[in-house]
């Protein structure tokens, strides 16, 4: 299920986007999804992970280019800025959004911008049983790491849910970004974005939900040079 977040301190544009979510994710594509809103960023939690987050420019107390700082810094979600300004398009590239969308142009920006949306997420997703025994849909960016354990693979995500595969963690592994994901171990794959610190000796490591991790002397030399690429990207 994907996982949507609206910031903005005017209802009446929340309940536009909302509307405008349901009209093409569940109306037009049948996806299923959550949707939650925030007027305003003050009681937003910075440690919930969204797949998504519309979120207003101009906003009282922290805006949106300060909210997007700072979220960034915990993990990456596909930010789309929303404002009645055209002149401030241009500033939103500089925190790497997903793309905007233009208030005073609301019902083409916003079906475009979703449609681009849906298509980016719908491949870049791993079909997974859950704890319920129900299938599932799991965005590789929520993916905190992968691991093994007597033949059952697990997924775990940055909202700590945890999710069961009988896929081999080979397969799962072709499946994956693998940019962002890398073996440390025989049976570990982690998101090098949720990576918190290395140990100097490259042994040990720390995820930012402080799950720590040894890196196996097999994969120490491919997975510093993968770690270094990733860093420098």
């Amino acid at each position: 299920m994907y996982k949507f977040a609206i910031i903005d301190n005017h209802q009446s544009d929340i309940d536009k986007m909302v509307e405008k979510i349901h009209q093409v994710y569940f109306s037009k594509h049948h996806m299923n999804y959550d949707c939650d809103t925030y007027l305003g960023c003050q009681t937003f939690p910075f440690d919930k992970y969204y797949d998504a987050i519309f979120l207003d420019i101009e906003m009282p107390e922290m805006d949106g280019f300060a909210f997007a700082k700072e979220i960034n810094q915990k993990y990456n979600p596909k930010i789309i800025f929303m404002t009645n300004h055209d002149n401030l398009v241009m500033s939103v590239f500089d925190y790497k959004p997903f793309h905007f969308i233009q208030k005073n142009k609301f019902d083409e920006s916003s079906t475009h911008v979703l449609e681009l949306l849906c298509d980016n997420l719908l491949n870049k997703v791993i079909k997974v049983t859950n704890t319920n025994n129900e299938i599932d849909f799991v965005n590789q960016s929520q993916i905190t790491y992968i691991n093994i354990y007597e033949g059952i693979v697990t997924l775990h995500t940055f909202n700590n849910e945890i999710y069961t595969t009988w896929k081999s963690l080979t397969s799962i592994y072709k499946e994956l970004n693998q940019q962002l994901f890398t073996y440390i171990n025989q049976s570990t794959i982690v998101n090098m974005k949720y990576i918190k610190e290395i140990d100097p000796q490259f042994t040990h490591l720390i995820l930012k939900d402080r799950t720590v991790f040894k890196i196996s002397t097999r994969n120490k030399s491919t997975f510093k040079k993968t770690y270094i690429k990733f860093r420098l990207q």
